[in-house]
């Protein structure tokens, strides 16, 4: 069989075989096989990827400084006022994306998150923000790095092409969480 005719329209694939045989040189098969847009991914996806994540970095990494600076109490006004502003910005992004669908598992993520954030007053109180943030931070790599090396919540498993190199990094950023929670002479 050659391939005689592929086509590709809107994330769906045409593609037209012919039969060399005598018999049946009249007989065509069509194939239409459905891409998935989040599998295509292009050098345009990954810059844009590395722009939000940047900007992300910058925004995460200031968010708690009021905390360090200002008196908050308990820390239960400063979470209200966090999340609602969180939701707001939710909420203009939302209709800015022309209402996409919603998932209501996502909920569940953002309750624990919620839940896990009410410990921020005191964290940064008692331990610090540099410190605190580290743990935070090295805790999500590790949780996002096995949930894709080791397929939790539903994941597909993702072998690296270099397993050392893999593991180095782990590694280090588990190291870095011990560095810095060395006491300072």
């Amino acid at each position: 069989v050659n391939a005689s005719e592929i086509h590709n329209d809107d994330n769906v694939l045409y593609f037209v075989a012919k039969s060399n045989s005598s018999t049946s040189a009249q007989n065509h098969t069509t194939s239409i096989v459905t891409l998935n847009p989040a599998e295509n991914t292009t050098d345009t996806n990954l810059i844009e990827g590395f722009i939000a994540a940047g900007i992300a970095v910058v925004f995460f990494g200031s968010n708690f400084v009021p905390v360090k600076k200002f008196k908050t109490g308990d820390g239960l006004f400063f979470q209200w006022v966090f999340v609602s502003a969180i939701w707001i910005v939710g909420l203009v992004v939302n209709l800015v994306r022309h209402n996409p669908t919603f998932y209501p598992l996502s909920m569940l993520g953002g309750f624990l998150w919620a839940t896990g954030n009410i410990t921020v007053v005191p964290i940064i109180k008692t331990i610090g923000l540099g410190l605190g943030l580290c743990i935070w931070g090295s805790l999500n790599l590790l949780t996002g790095w096995a949930s894709g090396r080791f397929g939790w919540f539903g994941i597909g498993i993702e072998v690296p092409n270099n397993l050392l190199l893999n593991y180095l990094g782990v590694g280090l950023a588990v190291c870095s969480v011990k560095s810095m929670g060395l006491p300072q002479y």
